[in-house]
């Protein structure tokens, strides 16, 4: 499976990195939304992972956009904030799951499972 993080936080997203190359994904990462709309537009990635606060284009609007021209790709959300309204507005705006941090590695690869199993 092909995936694309867009995660501005250099800890996080080498983490997930490391996790998920090790179970044979391709990763590609980048550190802000605008960045990561472009590559979603040139690459085909089975499943986003992005970060709602993200400089340049926030992952929201990310999602939005990227729905908004017809990606196919599976939309994972993660963010520290946990409140209902914030998960809502995610999956509102096309989401696919979301994922409060900090989050166990076992439990997002049991997401991005589930919600390949939907297509």
């Amino acid at each position: 499976m092909r995936i694309l993080i867009a995660e501005d936080d250099l800890r996080i997203s080498q983490a997930l990195v490391e996790d998920l190359r090790r179970q044979n994904h391709a990763v590609d990462v980048v550190d802000d939304g605008l960045t990561a709309l472009e590559l979603a537009r040139s690459s085909v990635h089975d499943v986003i992972l992005a970060d709602i606060l993200l400089p340049r284009m926030n992952g929201l609007d990310l999602c939005r956009r990227l729905r908004s021209e017809k990606s196919n790709a599976l939309i994972l959300m993660i963010s520290a904030r946990d409140d209902v309204r914030y998960k809502v507005e995610a999956l509102d705006s096309g989401a696919d799951d979301y994922l409060v941090k900090p989050f166990d590695l076992a439990e997002l690869s049991a997401r991005i499972r589930a919600v390949s199993r939907r297509r």
